[in-house]
Order: structure tokens, then sequence, then C-alpha cells
């Protein structure tokens, strides 16, 4: 399964906007305790503001779409480099018909042939078993982390 990394445009920015923030209010409503998804909603757009301020031209931080072999588009991967060594997956996400297809492990790959840099870092929620499987085929590690929030997880892989 081979996949390509190609930049967002301003157009599917607008498309990975709605969907990041409705995956992720989803995501602390089921995970982080919070107490309705309006309240969920609203820390997304927050979180988002404050992460992408200047939108798709936000320094270090990058918006790929991912695309198969037939060149459709089957998710998106974000991720910063905001660290001094490592990359940080802010966020993947694969459109449910091509999920368990093997996109998001041959994206993973992808980025870590494009990244100079010698680490990749990421969080996920602990209930998130799929994600966590799949970090855990694609060689990532848990960090311990002493000031996590709770049911957060952190995960790091070395590349280099």
């Amino acid at each position: 399964m081979s996949v390509t990394l190609t930049p967002m445009t301003a157009s599917d920015f607008g498309s990975f906007r709605q969907l990041s923030l409705q995956t992720y209010a989803e995501e602390l409503l089921r995970d982080a305790a919070y107490a309705s998804m309006e309240e969920a909603r609203k820390e997304a757009e927050e979180e988002l503001c404050e992460l992408l301020p200047q939108g798709l031209a936000t320094p270090r931080h990058f918006l790929m779409r991912i695309t198969n072999e037939e060149n459709a588009s089957v998710g998106y991967l974000w991720y910063d480099t905001t660290g001094m060594s490592k990359a940080f997956i802010d966020d993947i996400y694969i459109e449910p018909p091509h999920r368990r297809c093997g996109y998001a492990l041959s994206a993973l790959t992808e980025l870590e042939k494009l990244l100079s840099l010698p680490h990749i870092a990421l969080h996920v929620f602990e209930g998130n078993a799929a994600a966590r499987k799949l970090y855990e085929k694609a060689g990532y590690a848990y960090l311990k982390m002493e000031k996590a929030q709770k049911g957060s997880l952190y995960m790091f892989k070395r590349i280099r």
C-alpha cells in the first residue's frame, strides 16, 4: 500500500478544519471528561486557533493530504516541527471507507522519509485503541509524562 503526502490547498484546509474540529471534539467528549459536545467543541476550536493562528500559513506546521495509488484523497496528516529535535504529529485521519487498508501506516512511513529530524512524537487518547495499535505497529513507544492529563498518552519514535 503506497501513499503520497501532498500539501493541502486552501479549499482542502476548509474541509480539514471542519472535520478536525468535529473529530477532536468527539474525542474530547469521549476521553477527556467534557460535560457536553458544546463544551468539547469550544475547547477544540480554541486549541485549533492557538495551534494554527495563521491557518494553512502557520509557520512550521505542515498540513498534508494523503492520496492513494489512484491519486484519490484518503485522509490527511498534520505535523509540526516546532520542537528542536523532533516533529510532532498533531493529527492523522483516514476517511472511514479507507480505514484498515494500510493507508495510515503508509502515511507514517512516508512522513519519516520526509523528515530530517531524528524523532517523532505524538499524543493519543488512552481510549483510542485503534490509534494506539497503529502507532505501536509503526514502532512508537510510550513516554512517561509526569504532568499528562488523565486519559492522555504520549508516544515517541527515533527515526534517525
